[in-house]
């Protein structure tokens, strides 16, 4: 069974057609999709132990010269390739730990924060789809939320944690979020 990510018009004349270029093969079946709230362009493909970030770019290179038209052609990229996503972060998880992913929120640059079960919270960058940070948390977090100044966690023993994080740390303009 093949796998592939299909993108629509949403344009009154062409409602339901895919686009020209709208059709991307995918390497396994993911059954979570979440769009960047900073970028409608880029969207992260998830599931149980899987992230791949997939960016959407319009270009213009189809032109009609008989009846002067340009037709928008949509390019769409998966990162990492596949080959690429077995360079992780070494030693970055344990080898006895749950790295299935459960919970997950964009940052205000960009970049995805994904947890796990087995308590670790990774940045993924949203750009390339490597992994660039780790952390373990005291347990595993059950929800996630990112403010203008805080990132809260809740977590599976009942706590609620904050975390507040350096202006550095979210280059991006933030006023897009709570």
């Amino acid at each position: 069974t093949k796998h592939c990510l299909r993108i629509y018009s949403m344009e009154d004349e062409s409602v339901g057609q895919q686009l020209n270029g709208g059709h991307l093969e995918l390497d396994c079946k993911f059954d979570k999709v979440s769009i960047c709230p900073c970028d409608k362009d880029k969207i992260a493909l998830i599931n149980a132990s899987n992230v791949r970030i997939v960016t959407i770019k319009k270009t213009f290179s189809d032109y009609n010269e008989e009846n002067l038209t340009v037709n928008a052609k949509f390019l769409m990229e998966m990162k990492p390739k596949k080959q690429q996503y077995e360079n992780h972060i070494p030693g970055a998880f344990p080898p006895d730990s749950d790295v299935r992913i459960c919970k997950y929120t964009w940052t205000p640059s960009g970049n995805l924060i994904v947890s796990t079960r087995g308590g670790q919270m990774c940045m993924i960058d949203g750009e390339e789809g490597y992994l660039t940070q780790t952390l373990v948390a005291q347990s595993a977090v059950t929800s996630m939320l990112m403010t203008k100044s805080h990132f809260y966690t809740s977590h599976v023993d009942g706590q609620i944690r904050l975390w507040r994080y350096r202006d550095t740390a979210f280059p991006l303009n933030r006023s897009n979020i709570p």
